[in-house]
């Protein structure tokens, strides 16, 4: 009976996903649409906009790119429940893919003032799909430049442990609650923190980055407290 329930789940979780990529492909084209559309009047090809009016294109663009980014989050996900989004495994210099992570949370800490540290203890080399893993990485570092107030501190670091590496991503942000931390990692779940009013979120992030990590045969993790910071950990098997 237990072997058959079980059965039972994988079709209903294989329908699920299959359902949530056939809906979220067929919502890209028109939102492509929407975002093509509100770009031209923006440029002013159909005639001078007032300020009013390029403020609220400006505003379609923005909340048409939000809702891409979520359906391209929702169509990851489904892809690597699947079994059909395959990660390559390879050798990836961490410099660059430092470089490469930086590059786009740069914008992020300097608008906060934030202070920034990055050590890897002589790491040289992490192993495994370059552009999922930087997923992760801007996710959870985008994630702690949210949460954490001006001229608050981040820190990213890299140890060797035997044939594992781990990563942190630490924080001096709002914490999370004890009560919250076993959920953060499944789908659209947003702490009921008052927070969360302000800062925006779609609750699939961490579900992403939980799923390219397990992806990879690691581990992730959340140590936190209220009002103390953040601290998620990431385990992955070092290069071979």
């Amino acid at each position: 009976d237990l072997a058959e329930a079980n059965a039972g789940l994988i079709r209903l979780n294989k329908a699920k996903s299959q359902f949530v990529s056939a809906v979220s492909h067929e919502l890209r084209t028109p939102l492509a649409a929407i975002k093509g559309y509100a770009s031209l009047l923006g440029s002013g090809q159909f005639g001078h906009l007032t300020n009013a009016q390029t403020e609220r294109v400006t505003k379609v663009e923005k909340h048409a790119d939000a809702l891409t980014q979520f359906i391209n989050n929702l169509l990851d996900i489904a892809r690597i429940e699947s079994g059909r989004e395959t990660m390559t495994q390879s050798l990836i210099p961490i410099e660059a893919f430092l470089t490469a992570v930086q590059d786009v949370v740069t914008p992020q800490i300097e608008s906060k003032q934030l202070h920034y540290t990055v050590t890897h203890d002589g790491i040289s080399t992490l192993f495994g799909d370059s552009v999922h893993l930087q997923h992760v990485f801007v996710n959870l570092l985008s994630n702690a430049i949210k949460y954490t107030p001006e001229k608050g501190t981040i820190e990213l670091a890299f140890t060797r442990a035997g044939e594992m590496i781990h990563s942190t991503v630490r924080d001096t942000g709002c914490g999370i609650a004890t009560s919250d931390q076993q959920h953060l990692f499944q789908e659209f779940y947003r702490a009921n923190d008052p927070i969360n009013q302000t800062v925006r979120g779609t609750g699939l992030g961490l579900t992403l980055v939980k799923r390219i990590v397990e992806a990879h045969h690691g581990q992730i993790g959340v140590v936190s407290e209220p009002g103390k910071g953040s601290t998620f950990t990431v385990t992955l098997p070092a290069p071979p």
